[in-house]
């Protein structure tokens, strides 16, 4: 009854004369063998694999193990990939071979697929489970030999890391499945793709909690953490507040046993906050902030460090969404100076600039200095594009700030290609149901609006304000400003 192996039982019993087609009807009739006896059973193999696997009698070892790897590795591979297993295997060649030879895979460009599944599945019936533990070890360990992990997270955009935890999982190496699915995460995140990134951590949590010895408070809270940021920043608000909340408790109370790892707690702590101020809880976002801040001055004694610039500059994003403005603008420019002398000793490059300078313009911009703010966010982008791929979330966010602040300054007809750009880069980034979309919109909204064309500002404010209803609760702080702005344009 399985669809995958009913064209291989019939070809195969063709061959054996078997069965025979009756014309003039849709049947098919089991020929008798013997005409003395009924029963056909005994002709018949006990098992579909050898049916399917009898082409392949007569290969050499090599090439079976390389079939049995392949079968490891999976329906479909890329030869990029496992282009480490060359040198000990010669296994690409090998399965170009087979391909040519033997017909089991089909190729397009460097990815290569198994021909029939039927057989795919015959070869990986052949394993014992401990046969499968022991390939997928060899892999992995050919990955840990080879050169290519020093520039593995450069390689088909860093699908090597899942590839390689995956690996490291069915060979029940739960450490280092964790450690790569972390690199993963570590990486996606980096790339802005949020949703990936948390499918990545959720992965490494899991596989701790297969360990045989329990990992460390860190190892285990520093995955959790980074699960929740990235739950916030697909505006998954509920989950990630959970995940969060959970994992600052247990710190604290894992903490009250042993000595306080107080770098730890400080990432637990600004996690939360960050997430409050993302919900407009600036009131317990201020206070968590304020416990964490004082104790990043105190264990961090280098005056470049850019762990305490990012928890001061954190500290100031709350204060100027909170209304605080001057003292957001001491703590910014406070950070931007750590940064330069960051920059100075040559320990990280003048991008990492770019991440003051923005924050700095936003403040300078809510205080109405918007002829500095436009110099601080285009000193962001100018970074950014030396740096970055134009199409990168980073590279949007410069233009999106850029456009609002030439809008802010009467040049609103400036503003609208950057603005068109950023609407564009977050629509592939972020999808078309995220705040940081309904961000750009509304900025091309207010350039629209600037240079009176008040039909094209009142369907992206329209489309920003449906956005805005679903990801926010009611009265959210970044709604309000949409509706004035709505409003001004109906008026």
């Amino acid at each position: 009854g399985c669809p995958l192996f009913i064209e291989c039982v019939a070809r195969w019993a063709l061959a054996k004369n078997m069965i025979e087609f009756v014309e003039g009807t849709k049947k098919v009739n089991l020929k008798l063998l013997d005409e003395r006896s009924d029963d056909v059973t005994a002709a018949i193999p006990r098992e579909l694999s050898n049916i399917l696997l009898a082409p392949f009698n007569k290969l050499s070892p090599p090439l079976w193990d390389v079939l049995k790897i392949a079968s490891c590795i999976g329906y479909s591979f890329d030869a990029d990939l496992y282009s480490t297993l060359n040198k000990v295997l010669e296994f690409m060649p090998k399965v170009r071979e087979l391909s040519a030879k033997y017909d089991c895979f089909e190729q397009t460009g460097s990815h290569f697929r198994w021909k029939q599944q039927a057989v795919y599945e015959a070869v990986k019936s052949l394993l014992m489970v401990n046969q499968r533990q022991k390939i997928h070890k060899m892999i992995v360990r050919a990955f840990e030999q080879s050169k290519i992990n020093s520039h593995i997270d450069d390689i088909k955009g860093g699908d090597v890391r899942r590839l390689l935890g995956r690996h490291c999982a069915l060979a029940e190496d739960w450490a280092g499945a964790c450690e790569q699915y972390m690199r993963a995460g570590d990486r996606a995140k980096a790339m802005f793709n949020f949703n990936e990134a948390s499918k990545m951590y959720e992965e490494a949590i899991d596989f701790q909690a297969k360990m045989s010895e329990q990992p460390s408070l860190r190892s285990r809270m520093i995955p959790t953490i980074n699960l929740g940021t990235c739950l916030r920043e697909l505006a998954r608000y509920k989950e990630a507040e959970a995940v969060l909340t959970r994992c600052l408790n247990e710190t604290k109370g894992e903490c009250a046993e042993i000595a306080l790892d107080e770098e730890l707690f400080v990432r637990a702590l600004t996690a939360l906050a960050a997430l409050y101020q993302a919900q407009s809880k600036y009131d317990a976002a201020r206070r968590l902030f304020e416990r964490a801040v004082p104790i990043a001055r105190n264990i961090q004694e280098s005056r470049s460090s850019l762990w305490l610039a990012e928890n001061i500059a954190g500290y100031a994003e709350t204060l100027r969404k909170s209304g605080d403005l001057p003292q957001a603008e001491r703590h910014h420019r406070e950070a931007l100076e750590i940064r330069t002398r960051a920059v100075e000793e040559k320990s990280c490059t003048d991008l990492e600039l770019a991440v003051s300078y923005t924050q700095l313009g936003c403040t300078l911009a809510g205080m109405r200095q918007y002829k500095e703010a436009y110099e601080q966010h285009h000193n962001a982008l100018g970074l950014r594009y030396r740096y970055l791929d134009f199409s990168h979330g980073l590279v949007s966010e410069s233009l999106n700030y850029c456009a609002e602040s030439l809008c802010a300054l009467g040049r609103g007809g400036e503003g609208i290609p950057l603005a068109l750009h950023a609407v564009q880069i977050r629509r592939l980034i972020f999808g078309t149901s995220h705040p940081a979309y309904a961000h750009a919109l509304s900025v091309l909204a207010s350039c629209y609006h600037a240079v009176n064309r008040y039909f094209d500002a009142c369907d992206c404010l329209e489309k920003c304000l449906e956005i805005c209803e679903v990801a926010f609760q009611k009265n959210h702080a970044n709604i309000i400003p949409n509706l004035m702005n709505y409003g001004n344009v109906l008026r």
